[in-house]
C-alpha cells in the first residue's frame, strides 16, 4: 500500500480505518493486524502530520506521483487463515457403496487395459499381486502367480492316495485317527475316504 493509498483510506475513526485496510489486503481483522495498522496510522497522521497536510493540499495526480512510497505490505500482516482441507476417509473405513464409487475409475482403467491387452482381469490382478509382493511376501506372490498362470486360486489341497498312506504310516495313525482329522481339515485339505485307503494298503 502506497502512502497515497494509506492517506486516502485513513479516517478519523481508527477502528474503521483498520477494518478498511484489512479488507483492502484481504487479511483477518485480528488484534495483531489492528495494532500494526494503528502504529502506521499514528506514525503518518501524528508524527508526520505535515506530510499528511501536504498530501491534502495536492491534486489527485500529484498525490499518486509524489506519495507512491510503499508504507505497508501485505506480508507485514497476519494472513487470513485457510480453511482446513477435507480429509478423505481411508478405503478400509468406507461402507460398501462408498468403496464401489471410489473404485469406479480404477475399474474402468483395468477394463480398458484388459481389453487392449486381451488379458482377463483376474490374470492381470494376479500378476500385479505377484509383482508387488515378490520381494516382501513370498506367500502372496505365490498366490498371485497361481492366479496369473491358471486364472483361479486353489484354496484346497488334495492328498493323493500315496501321500495319504505316507502321512498315515509316518504319523502312526489308525483309520479312526484319519477319519477324526478329516472334519478339521476338510476346508483346506482333501483326504481320500477310508475305503480307498484300505484298498490300496492291502
Amino acid at each position: 500500500m502506497t502512502l497515497h493509498q494509506f492517506c486516502n483510506d485513513s479516517q478519523k475513526d481508527n477502528d474503521a480505518t483498520c477494518t478498511k485496510i484489512c479488507e483492502w489486503f484481504d487479511v483477518d481483522t485480528s488484534e495483531e493486524n489492528q495494532k500494526i495498522i494503528s502504529d502506521r496510522i499514528y506514525h503518518y497522521t501524528v508524527r508526520k502530520k505535515s506530510d499528511m497536510e501536504s498530501w491534502r493540499r495536492c491534486n489527485i495526480q500529484r498525490r499518486e506521483k509524489n506519495y507512491s512510497t510503499i508504507v505497508l505490505n501485505k506480508s507485514s500482516l497476519r494472513q487470513r487463515s485457510k480453511p482446513p482441507k477435507h480429509v478423505l476417509k481411508g478405503f478400509l473405513d468406507l461402507e460398501y457403496r462408498q468403496k464401489r464409487r471410489r473404485l469406479a475409475t480404477l475399474n474402468e482403467v483395468l477394463d480398458d487395459f484388459s481389453n487392449s491387452n486381451n488379458t482377463p482381469i483376474n490374470q492381470l490382478l494376479g500378476y500385479s499381486l505377484y509383482q508387488r509382493n515378490y520381494n516382501d511376501d513370498k506367500h502372496l506372490a505365490k498366490v498371485g502367480e497361481e492366479l496369473y498362470n491358471t486364472n483361479i486360486i486353489e484354496t484346497k489341497t488334495s492328498l493323493n492316495l500315496d501321500q495319504t498312506i505316507a502321512l498315515k504310516y509316518n504319523l502312526n495313525l489308525t483309520t479312526h485317527d484319519a477319519d477324526f482329522m478329516k472334519p478339521f481339515l476338510h476346508e483346506h485339505v482333501y483326504i481320500p475316504n477310508r475305503n480307498r485307503i484300505r484298498e490300496i494298503s492291502k
